[in-house]
């Protein structure tokens, strides 16, 4: 059960889609660029968990979760997040950047709502993500047009152009892997344990 009573705003969304094959096929890519890592001697993780990733807003009076996805980044309701959980379709992490304040959190919801949401969906980004994950971060640029947005991009660029923090620690092209290795790292904290019980 979620306790809607320790959520804060700006809380990072980690998403593990199991029903859908876009989730699957994102996975399947990033945990291409995992096993790279890994034949390299990188330690760590050994398979990236998520696909996606969000951030939880307080807009209204109500709890919602801004999502960067096709057509256009929106907010869906909690709500709805709970019953995809509830029917098995998504699996969730609770995500807090290390050292962040309440107020960061609030500043990079407002950010999102501001910014980010209504912006087109970043389609090109699911090509050069493919790129990415085979041939590693060689690739500077964003992982698509600049003028649109995929997931883990809205939800960095939330954090850090409203706040002091860059949990992503200046990372340009960041994907829900590049998340999971923040939290391995203690850059970002799972509180889903606070969140769920």
């Amino acid at each position: 059960m979620i306790d809607h009573d320790r959520f804060l705003e700006g809380m990072i969304v980690h998403v593990r889609g199991t029903k859908l094959w876009p989730s699957r096929a994102i996975r399947h890519m990033l945990n291409i660029r995992r096993r790279r890592e890994k034949r390299k001697g990188v330690t760590g993780l050994t398979e990236c968990w998520g696909n996606h990733d969000a951030l939880l807003i307080r807009w209204r009076g109500q709890w919602w979760v801004g999502d960067a996805e096709p057509p256009v980044a929106n907010m869906r309701s909690i709500q709805e997040y709970e019953t995809d959980i509830a029917a098995g379709k998504i699996e969730v992490r609770w995500l807090w950047p290390n050292g962040a304040e309440k107020a960061d959190g609030e500043r990079a919801a407002l950010y999102w709502v501001d910014q980010i949401k209504n912006r087109p969906y970043d389609y090109m980004a699911y090509f050069r993500l493919i790129a990415k994950c085979i041939f590693g971060d060689w690739i500077k640029r964003a992982a698509g047009w600049k003028w649109a947005f995929f997931c883990t991009e809205g939800v960095r660029e939330s954090w850090m152009k409203s706040t002091h923090l860059d949990p992503w620690t200046g990372n340009q092209t960041p994907t829900p892997y590049t998340t999971e290795k923040r939290v391995e790292s203690g850059q970002i904290e799972d509180w889903t344990a606070l969140v769920d019980h």
